[in-house]
């Protein structure tokens, strides 16, 4: 019996041993992880109903059913396989109880999903630098900034310049690159004492330098493949294992390959919506270099509130939030006689009104605002206090300088460009003629933009774009006069150079009001029934036939 149970054991080692061979392949040692990425929630709480595209009219989102979502993509992992989930940030701003907790209820939802790293997004400046170290201070996951440097030339203490994990017996380095666009898009109060190196330039240094202690690296960006993939074709040259990017026209679903380097990309318009998922295996073959390849194409996965049970525990804190914040926001305090439209590339007439109050408060002879602080039309109907923090949703105060009539003639030949849409004004009318196309080169003093546009129109073979022309401003029905100064207000974002408007930079007198946000609330208080203002202050004219 014993001689006979020992040739049991014997053959059924060789069987083990010959199918673990057969499996794995010989000489060859694999192992895996599952890589998730989340991202681009932007302050979503709530489910939000979705208004364009093949899920139009749906409820998607919501934290409650994102993290649900993503745990379960997480315990489905395939057996032996560790999990990886990596944010791409813009965590903590973009709603109404975003702004009003100051980003607190997103990190509060966010800790029950177990994130490696959360990129530091341009959007989790939105409360300057005291609240994003408390906020971030709150988070049991660290947040990486690879390419920021405080005064002493350090990454700043809040976040990380690498997280450094191990799965599968495996060193993993995670590096993030914030947008390089964030000292454009973000208050200058918000960032000041900060330096944003170069995305591109800091990303192959720091592979590089990750490569002396991790088997591999991944790289976070939120770098556009719309419109940058030349960029993340050179960053791709460092030798980063993966690199996470961002898209926004649902044409780069994906996965592209240079070299070693897997690229796949994270929707920036997702809002909480979609999970990204992608299988990779660890090759350890005899001779070659440790290699991480992925399995397949990325996974896309829909949150759709219909279909997803909520995560328990998160489902209650939001409760807990939406109790406290809709005895505020729900509050009414007028009502819109008609839908007052706001545009971004043409005159806005939520604009309009807005410029209207922007003077009336500080008595400045011109008002300018940036269509981007501006976030949507206000409906027709009862106006509540929610609706405050969804149209104006930045803390911009009001500020108004002298600024002289030259420099308000440099200020709007930079806005028809429209690189940043068109300044909305009061106070103030001009009109300019639209850019046009041509077979020839581009005009003389076209914007950077304009020369980014021709060189990528001329790749594909278009002609060359020619600069929008200015034609006339007037102030109180008067051509503006270059030499002489006026009064102006602007908000606080524009008037540290935001959208690159550095020309506001350079004004005199500054005084600082109170915030916008409230003055337009105590307009609507007071007016109680509001309708469209006078129009008629920005005129773009057509291109002349040819």
């Amino acid at each position: 019996m014993l001689r006979w149970h020992n040739s049991t054991i014997i053959i059924a080692l060789v069987f083990v041993v010959f199918w673990a061979l057969s499996f794995w392949g010989c000489g060859e040692k694999v192992c895996g992880i599952r890589l998730v990425m989340t991202g681009f929630i932007n302050g979503n709480l709530l489910p939000f109903r979705e208004r364009y595209g093949v899920e139009k009219g749906k409820l998607l989102g919501g934290v409650a059913y994102r993290n649900s979502k993503a745990l379960d993509i997480l315990k489905a992992a395939p057996q032996g396989m560790d999990t990886l989930i990596i944010d791409t940030g813009d965590m903590i701003s973009g709603t109404p109880e975003a702004y009003y907790t100051k980003g607190k209820c997103m990190i509060d939802t966010c800790v029950f999903l177990p994130f490696d790293a959360v990129l530091l997004g341009n959007r989790e400046f939105d409360f300057g630098l005291d609240v994003l170290s408390l906020r971030l201070g709150e988070a049991p996951f660290p947040f990486i900034a690879t390419n920021i440097r405080d005064a002493s030339g350090k990454v700043p203490a809040f976040a990380r310049n690498m997280v450094l994990v191990e799965k599968c017996g495996k060193k993993i380095a995670i590096l993030g690159m914030v947008p390089d666009e964030t000292p454009q898009m973000t208050p200058a109060k918000n960032i000041a004492g900060l330096k944003f190196l170069d995305s591109e330039k800091i990303a192959v240094e720091s592979v590089s330098e990750a490569r002396k202690q991790a088997d591999f690296v991944i790289l976070v960006t939120q770098i556009d493949a719309d419109r940058e993939g030349d960029k993340i074709r050179k960053i791709a040259e460092s030798g980063a294992d993966v690199i996470i990017a961002n898209e926004y026209q649902r044409q780069h679903l994906g996965l592209e390959r240079y070299g070693r380097t897997s690229v796949f990309n994270v929707y920036g318009y997702n809002k909480g919506s979609e999970i990204v998922s992608l299988d990779f295996t660890f090759q350890d073959k005899v001779g070659e270099s440790l290699a991480l390849v992925p399995v397949g194409e990325p996974v896309r996965t829909t949150v759709r509130k219909e279909e997803t049970v909520p995560h328990e525990a998160t489902s209650r804190v939001v409760a807990d939030y939406t109790r406290k914040i809709d005895s505020i926001m729900e509050r009414p305090i007028g009502e819109a006689l008609e839908e007052i439209p706001h545009e971004y590339d043409r005159e806005s007439a939520m604009a309009d009104i807005v410029t209207d109050i922007m003077i009336s408060v500080s008595g400045a002879a011109i008002a300018f605002q940036n269509p981007g602080g501006i976030k949507r039309s206000l409906k027709k109907g009862i106006v509540k206090a929610r609706d405050m923090y969804d149209i104006l949703p930045f803390d911009n105060e009001m500020v108004v300088m002298t600024l002289s009539g030259s420099q308000i003639r440099e200020l709007l030949e930079s806005s028809i460009t429209k690189e940043f849409g068109l300044l909305q004004v009061s106070g103030i009318e001009y009109t300019f003629l639209s850019g046009t196309e041509s077979s020839g080169t581009v005009a003389s003093g076209a914007s950077a933009s304009s020369e980014v546009k021709s060189a990528e129109n001329s790749v594909s073979g278009a002609t060359a774009e020619v600069a929008p022309v200015l034609q006339s401003i007037l102030v109180a029905d008067q051509p503006l006069d270059d030499a002489a100064d006026y009064r102006v207000v602007t908000n606080s974002f524009l008037a540290g150079g935001g959208d690159k408007f550095v020309t506001f930079v350079q004004g005199r007198d500054k005084k600082i009001l109170g915030s916008l946000r409230s003055a337009v609330e105590e307009w609507i208080i007071d007016m109680k029934n509001i309708k469209r203002v006078k129009d008629g202050r920005i005129h773009e004219t057509g291109p002349p036939s040819n």
